[in-house]
């Protein structure tokens, strides 16, 4: 509360990080710290910096922190964790650790601190030292302690009243025999530790002895703790041969044992004590085993520190087990003639390295590679120190043999050199040249012998191996890119040796590493590194880390060296390439070619598509980074343009001529193999690290999948270049590495170079030998995605919904035609793509998949027939009969209400009408009868014709029984185009059969069906071979289906999707959701995208709470698929459901009244801000008006009424103890942090209640519908603009520290990962653009008609086509039935602006004659002449100051008269030709003869209403006589053409021969220039060709060397030159995961991680 003291909060604070810490939760301790400041900002708390550090395992820096707390110097804490990304504050340098200058005494904070922080304090100081195992120190210290403590100090912390039975808990003397008996052990006082052991007796006895001992008060530990020490007991007396007292003292001991773990399963205990007691208990097996003269063996010991992470085990636990060791040596031959104690040794070195504890570590190494000295603890970390122990210990390896566990711990010395002097921030960088000097001498005496003497399978080897990765990795970090490491450092020189020698044992492709790197302008530094690389390949080559290093430094510098070439940045040949095309040359030439000759053959011999080429070709720059460039077309072009070049400049032909060809290619081969070379070693690299790695390795797991990808995109982008090698590597690589990515290599199978299709199919064929559930079903589903479909079926998807631009805005602004008819147009150069390149793109990957469902059924694979009748008969109930009407009439029944009265409207207009005969106004009214209904009419017939055939189905059958009569006379009045009644009629029938429908549906029970009635087929599908989609084992046992059960439950949502239960053959249910109406293919990526990101999260070891939640997606089409339902986890929705719920009931139980049924939210949003808009005076349908304060009042308004606990409530009643309240908690604030983060890379949007599930047993957060991601958001009708969703329920379920603990450290960690990782999701993000299944578009076609056919990707263009064709048919008709409407009028209005324009022409004529015979008119000329309006001539006559004469004053008069009566003509010709105003601009639309026509017409009559209308305005605004001579000239030029224009109108789009012919023939030309397109060839090659005119034979070889070009960007059919969407995606992410906003340059400055 805002009114507590200094103490309370202290004191809470106390508490809070005491839990905090016993369950090692640093980021909980600064939650709690970052909350108690914002409330109570001058509150000192620290301290808690120090606590943070202990709940981090960071013993030394908590010491640290307490030392600067206590002596009043700024307290800085340092990040926390191993990759921890907290860095508020930058400790100072040096950040040194101080030990035994903790004397409370002299501390005025300590003194006048709250008494719980004192007692805290104290406590802290106990646990860091005992955490330690600095037992010695720790005695000294609480000695030196007891001398100065006396009873009036500790006395406060017993006069608590709060705490009355608080004294008991510090009597625990076992703990201080414990601590005793070890530091006697440490300093090799044996029998000093069997006195202490046996009597009890110790020199800690002390008053703050006592109160250190309560450091672990929990009776829990204190057991522990007797069981401990009991152990040693047991272990000293096995080591002085006390036969006789150990029997005893080990039953005594089991039976505490025995205790103890009957005490631990009763409740939750900490893994500390865990592991604590499994240690203890291991001990005494151990004593057992030598008591009976069976020693056991050390497997226990050897096996703990290689399953576990190091940093996150307990500080002392290895330095304990450690001792134990050391205790049972003498006594267990096992243990003392294994190598578990130096491996011990190592493991609890590198854990002190990793917790950095630098100190404990420096000590650990000290020990050990100086034996011999007298073991000393270092109280502080020293570089000097440690500097003089590696190099004595490297000078005395080198004058006789390195052994691998010397050269084990010499590399953990230099680790922890490099580690310490890096985050202790020392005053000078003299560690980075020791620690490489060592490292490199080490490193170069070694591989000398291991060069001499080969042993790939020694331990030698790959520590060799592993410590030239570590150099060439802080290389990269340490030293800057431009320098000259080889001539300017020691280390550099030695190295560089090295791997000159190394380099002579090296066999291709390595062995032209160096070369290849050096062509590629690669630093000093850099090249030094790929050596590096290449000699660690070879030193081990069964070390998978060093394969995965050089191909990714291959990866990234051939990249950059081909899109040098590539970009023009870089010439393709090189100074020797160019000497010899020259002796080419020369030796055809028989004499020394000039340097134009030479400079022009070799500018033909390195052609390549620059980026302006392609540019221009494509019409896109953002797609200029990502396109294809290498493929036969390329080479095709080249040999036309060296051949140009050859014969214009050459006297060389026939053989001569061949030859000379054929050299020049072997040049340019020679030279793209060179920039290729790195690529090419790239992937023989990364094909070495599949063979080498290991499936089962969690960190191998990421790199595995970004190997995988990077191959891929090597296959799609350079296929020609890097054959050999892709070919080879294909074939012999193992299955496992790929199948992360097997949608990946499914939408490659499109490729256009065979050998890629079949390597990439014979590839997923050896897969499905091992693991068929990841190929059969993908393989059916391909396969049997048919290619063309018929015209019923395109229809039927075209009328059912509309998703194109529309050109049909004429007929929608006229009432007849609406969005729901005709849907929107997309632009013709995209339907010539679908058309041409897209439909053979989606015929080869049909046709690749077919080829490997043939495959897998040659080879033996079951399930692929059972496969096939699965996706075919899911295809089927996708949408059933009664759902395909009853959503086409919810589509449309406003819309056909809409043209009943629209029809009546027009029917009055027409009868309004009396110069049209009865039996024309009966004919026009039919007419439009059929076009305002024809689409409705359209749809109908192509549903029942789908429908109304053959019945397959019980629920089919019912179908056509139920409803057919009803159908068939509704089709039958709509036909009937001769009375309106009828139309009436099939309007009732209609919504007769929309209710019979809508109250079928309403009326089933539990919206249920039974599988049989829907498909007989998959009822009766029983004991397959079917994998279960989407399930993978842990055991890798394959799980097939064996049966569907009857029930089908069907969900309320928008799309009616089905809940299908599936059973496997191992006697589990498998539960889908079975989804139409949608694309599943991105959601299937974006589950890859969860998984990468979850594999970075491993990789990085994040603790298993570090997980993006996903399920497994099956698409089965472009329109349906199986969706894994998530068991356990309900929506948050139901959450505030049932709160509504319970206030109704409490409402009604209050006061007597009937329960009223619960609103939804909007509903109450809706109830709260009418009258809020009212008051301002804003309609409720303007929203854009809406202000933004009455919106976020309203909001407020419903937070305020929401409670905000329904979420942390639902928690804690689902948690039985504390401490699963604390798991569950814990593991929620993990997992909303981890989904917060990936949506705000992801830009996932719609994140509404029941898109959010809580598995409330576990706390895990589950995502789902992920079709609004990528910043789709921001499109949406209402933007949504925040980056993930935080309201006040979420937050409070965070617990105690809301978004500034577990949330916020949670977050940093994530975001920190995925930006380490960012090569890799983008990587494969980058394999999105690509893929031609993935649908990336915003509006994608969709419907009904495409969800049955489980998606058909040569739907949308069919059906653009046909509703093209619908368009233009409706659109002539209604514009000939206006005409015929407007004609008499038209005619008339054409009449009297004629005439009424002679008038004014003859009038005109008249006034210029007077004028003339006033005037000399060479005067009148220059004087009247002036800068008028454009095209006025300099004899217009006429002054105003001119005094005017009584008949030309007349004149005037009778002009102005009879041009404002032109002017109301004129109005009323504008008024007629608004009826067909609209529909001229659909038909200038057509790509036709008609719009052709109809653009001329437009044209003219644009030029000749402008002149009309300029002449009226310059007549009526007095201009008359200033320029007369122009007016009469405009006037004469309209009266010449007013007549044909009139006329032409009218039969503008009469419907003749001609017509009908371009209407037939349009179709056919379009599929030649479509077919001509995607051949690569220009539609106008002949016709240029056949032209004498030197500039269109000009033009022809432009317009073939455009084409070609395209064809060269899109010949390997991936369709990404089509896709710039998908780009400004992958752009936008990769803007993210830099820590940069869009719109940034890559010079601005990068967010820090906490920043963004």
């Amino acid at each position: 509360p805002g009114d507590a003291t200094n103490d309370d909060v202290t004191c809470v604070a106390v508490l809070c990080t005491r839990a905090f810490i016993e369950v090692g939760c640093p980021e909980g301790v600064l939650g709690v710290q970052r909350y108690c400041k914002w409330q109570h900002p001058r509150t000192d708390l620290a301290w808690m910096c120090a606590a943070a550090c202990a709940a981090d395992n960071r013993y030394e820096a908590a010491l640290a922190c307490l030392h600067q707390y206590l002596t009043e110097a700024p307290v800085h804490c340092p990040a926390l964790g191993p990759y921890c990304t907290n860095t508020e504050s930058t400790p100072p340098a040096p950040f040194l650790i101080y030990w035994l200058n903790f004397d409370l005494l002299s501390s005025k904070l300590y003194a006048a601190a709250e008494p719980s922080l004192k007692e805290f304090i104290v406590h802290l100081i106990g646990e860091c030292y005992s955490r330690l195992t600095s037992y010695d120190l720790l005695s000294s210290w609480a000695s030196m302690q007891d001398m100065y403590f006396n009873s009036d100090i500790i006395s406060p912390f017993a006069s608590k009243e709060s705490s009355g039975q608080v004294p008991s808990l510090y009597d625990n003397k076992n703990w201080i025999t414990y601590v005793s008996s070890l530091s006697e052990f440490d300093s090799g006082n044996l029998d000093g530790m069997h006195r202490i052991l046996s009597e009890g007796n110790n020199s800690l006895t002390g008053k703050f002895t006592e109160l250190l001992s309560g450091t672990r008060p929990d009776v829990r530990w204190r057991q522990v703790t007797d069981l401990q020490v009991g152990a040693l007991r047991c272990a000293v007396m096995l080591r002085r041969g006390c036969s006789q007292e150990l029997g005893a003292e080990l039953e005594e001991c089991e039976k505490q044992a025995q205790f103890v773990l009957q005490m631990s399963s009763c409740g939750a205990q900490t893994p500390a004590l865990q592991l604590q007691i499994s240690a203890t208990l291991q001990l005494l097996r151990q004593v057992r085993g030598c008591y009976k003269g069976t020693p056991l063996p050390a497997t226990f010991y050897a096996e703990l520190p290689e399953r576990s992470f190091l940093h996150s085990l307990p500080s002392d636990l290895l330095p304990t087990l450690l001792r134990h060791l050391r205790l049972l040596s003498p006594a267990n031959p096992h243990i003392r003639e294994s190598l578990v104690i130096p491996l011990m040794e190592l493991s609890s070195m590198k854990q002190s390295r990793l917790q950095r504890n630098y100190g404990t570590c420096l000590s650990t190494v000290l020990r050990t590679l100086q034996p011999d000295q007298p073991s000393v603890w270092c109280q502080e970390y020293s570089h000097d120190l440690l500097d003089h122990c590696l190099q004595d210990t490297t000078a005395a390896a080198l004058s006789s043999r390195y052994y691998p566990y010397h050269v084990s711990l010499i590399r953990q010395g230099v680790k922890l050199m490099r580690q310490a002097g890096s985050d202790l921030h020392l005053s000078n960088t003299v560690y980075i040249d020791a620690s490489y000097n060592t490292l490199a001498t080490l490193v170069h005496t070694c591989s000398a012998e291991l060069l001499d003497s080969p042993k790939p399978d020694s331990d030698m080897s790959l520590l060799t191996a592993r410590s030239i990765l570590n150099l060439a990795r802080w290389m990269e970090t340490d030293v800057p890119v431009s320098e000259d490491v080889v001539g300017l450092r020691p280390w550099g020189v030695a190295l560089h040796n090295m791997c000159l020698r190394g380099e002579l044992y090296l066999s291709p492709p390595l062995s032209e590493l160096a070369a290849a790197a050096s062509h590629s302008g690669a630093s000093c530094r850099d090249l030094l590194v790929a050596r590096c690389l290449t000699m660690a390949s070879h030193v081990q080559p069964a070390l998978a880390k060093s394969w995965y290093r050089l191909a990714n430094w291959c990866y990234r510098f051939g990249r950059t060296a081909v899109d040098g070439v590539l970009s023009s940045l870089v010439p393709l040949l090189s100074v020797e390439d160019v000497a010899g095309v020259e002796t080419l040359l020369a030796s055809r030439l028989g004499a020394v070619p000039s340097p134009g000759l030479v400079g022009l053959v070799c500018e033909a011999v390195s052609w390549l598509p620059s980026s302006d080429e392609l540019k221009s070709s494509l019409e896109t720059e953002d797609l200029c980074d990502l396109r294809l460039e290498e493929t036969r077309a390329s080479d095709q072009h080249l040999e036309s343009k060296i051949a140009t070049c050859l014969g214009a400049l050459l006297p060389i032909e026939g053989q001569e001529r061949e030859w000379l060809l054929r050299d020049l290619r072997a040049l340019r081969t020679i030279a793209l193999h060179r920039h290729y070379h790195l690529l090419t070693i790239a992937a023989h690299s990364y094909f070495q690290f599949f063979r080498t790695a290991s499936v089962n390795n969690r960190k191998h797991d990421a790199p595995l999948m970004t190997a995988a990808l990077r191959l891929v995109r090597l296959l799609v982008k350079h296929a020609p270049q890097l054959k050999h090698v892709l070919m080879e590597g294909f074939v012999e690589s193992p299955t496992a590495p790929w199948t992360s990515i097997i949608p990946q290599l499914f939408a490659r199978l499109n490729h256009s170079e065979g050998w890629v299709r079949q390597s990439i199919s014979s590839l997923l064929c050896r897969v499905a030998e091992h693991q068929p559930h990841l190929i059969v079903i993908p393989a059916v589903v391909g396969a049997n995605t048919h290619s063309v479909t018929t015209n019923m079926t395109d229809m039927l998807a075209d009328l059912l919904h509309g998703g194109d631009k529309d050109d049909g805005a004429g007929m929608k602004a006229q009432g007849l035609l609406v969005d729901d008819d005709l849907g929107l147009l997309d632009d013709g150069e995209a339907d010539e793509y679908e058309e041409g390149d897209g439909a053979e793109t989606r015929q080869m990957l049909l046709n690749s998949c077919s080829c490997l469902v043939s495959e897998l059924r040659r080879g033996g694979i079951p399930g692929i027939t059972d496969a096939e009748v699965l996706v075919r008969e899911l295809r089927r109930i996708t949408v059933l009969w009664d759902e395909l009407w009853l959503g086409s009439l919810q589509q449309h029944q406003a819309d056909i209400a809409n043209k009943f009265a629209q029809l009546s409207e027009e029917t009055d207009k027409l009868n309004a009408n009396y110069s049209l005969s009865a039996e024309e106004k009966q004919q026009l009214i039919k007419t439009k009868f059929e076009v305002i209904f024809k689409p409705v009419l359209l749809l109908l017939e192509q549903l029942w014709q789908f429908t109304g055939g053959s019945a397959e189905t019980p629920h089919e059958r019912q179908f056509q029984q139920l409803y057919g009569g009803l159908i068939r006379d509704a089709l039958a009045a709509l036909r009937d185009h001769a009375s309106s009644p009828s139309a009436r009629t099939a309007c009732t029938l209609l919504h007769r059969l929309y209710q019979a429908l809508q109250e079928r549906r309403s009326n089933r029970a539990n919206s249920s069906l039974q599988m049989a009635a829907i498909s007989p087929t998959l009822s009766q599908l029983v004991a397959t071979d079917i994998p279960m989609p989407g399930v993978v084992t842990h055991n890798s046992q394959m799980v097939h289906l064996y049966s569907i059960d009857e029930d089908v439950t069907i969900l309320l949502s928008k799309t009616k999707p089905k809940k299908l239960c599936f059973r496997g053959d191992d006697g589990k249910t498998y539960r889908y959701l079975f989804k139409g109406l949608e694309d599943l293919h991105l959601d299937e990526r974006i589950m890859q995208f969860l998984e990468m990101v979850n594999t970075l999260l491993g990789a990085r070891g994040s603790s298993r709470l570090y997980r993006a939640q996903h399920y497994s997606v099956v698409p089965l089409g472009q329109r349906s698929g199986l969706i894994q339902w998530v068991e356990s986890a309900v929506p948050l929705f139901g959450l505030y459901g049932r709160h509504q719920q319970r206030e109704a009931q409490a409402v009604a139980h209050r006061t007597g009244a009937p329960l009223q049924p619960v609103r939804r939210p909007s509903e109450l949003y809706y109830q709260k801000l009418t009258p809020r808009l009212k008051v301002a005076g804003v309609s409720l349908n303007s929203r854009k008006l809406w202000p933004k304060e009455l919106l976020k009042a309203t909001m407020l308004e419903l937070v305020e009424e929401t409670p905000s606990d329904l979420l942390s409530r639902e928690l804690i009643v689902s948690s039985p103890t504390t401490a699963d309240w604390w798991r569950v908690t814990h593991r929620h604030g993990v997992c909303t942090a981890v989904m917060s983060m990936v949506g705000l890379v992801l830009g996932l949007g719609d994140r509404h209640l029941d898109n959010l599930l809580v598995n409330f047993s576990t706390g895990e957060v589950v995502h789902i519908d992920y079709n609004v991601c990528f910043e789709k958001g921001k499109l949406l009708r209402v933007p949504e603009h925040v980056p993930y969703r935080m309201t006040q329920n979420i937050e409070a379920a965070l617990g105690v520290t809301g978004v500034e603990g577990v949330f916020r450290h949670a977050c940093e960690h994530v975001l920190a990962t995925m930006r380490e990782g960012r090569e890799s999701l983008l990587t494969l993000l980058e394999t999105f653009i690509y893929d031609p299944l993935v649908d990336w578009t915003h509006d994608a076609d969709a419907g009904y008609a495409g969800a049955m056919y489980g998606g058909n990707a040569a739907l949308a263009s069919s059906v653009r086509q046909r509703r093209r064709q619908v368009e233009r048919t409706l659109t002539l008709t209604m514009f000939r039935v206006r005409s015929k409407e407007i004609a008499a009028a038209w005619l008339a209005n054409r009449d009297a602006v004629v005439s009424q324009l002679s008038e004014a022409c003859e009038g005109l004529r008249a006034l210029l004659q007077l004028q003339r015979s006033q005037s000399n008119e060479d005067a009148v000329d220059g004087a009247a002449e002036g800068p008028a309006s454009p095209g006025s001539s300099p004899s217009d006559l006429g002054d105003d100051n001119m005094v005017i004469s009584p008949e030309e004053a007349a004149a005037v008069t009778s002009i102005t008269e009879q041009v404002q009566r032109l002017k109301q003509l004129f109005a009323a010709h504008h008024r007629i030709i608004s009826d067909v105003k609209d529909l001229l601009r659909s038909l200038m639309k057509l790509k036709d003869n008609t719009g052709k026509t109809v653009r001329s017409f437009i044209s003219r009559y644009r030029s000749f209403a402008e002149n009309v209308t300029s002449f009226i305005k310059d007549v009526l605004s007095g201009g008359l006589r200033k320029r007369s001579r122009y007016l009469t000239h405009l006037a004469e030029s309209s009266l010449a053409v007013t007549s044909s224009l009139y006329n032409e109108l009218l039969a503008l789009v009469e419907e003749d021969s001609s017509d009908r012919t371009s209407q037939e023939s349009e179709p056919h030309k379009a599929k030649t220039a479509s077919a001509k397109s995607s051949a690569g060839v220009p539609v106008d090659v002949d016709t240029l060709a056949a032209s004498p005119d030197p500039d269109a034979q000009q033009t022809f070889h432009n317009a073939s060397d455009r084409r070609k070009l395209v064809h060269i960007v899109s010949n390997t059919g991936s369709g990404v030159q089509h896709n710039p969407y998908a780009v400004a995606v992958w752009r936008r992410v990769s803007l993210k995961l830099e820590g940069r906003t869009a719109g940034q340059t890559d010079t601005a400055r990068v967010l820090s991680i906490a920043e963004q």
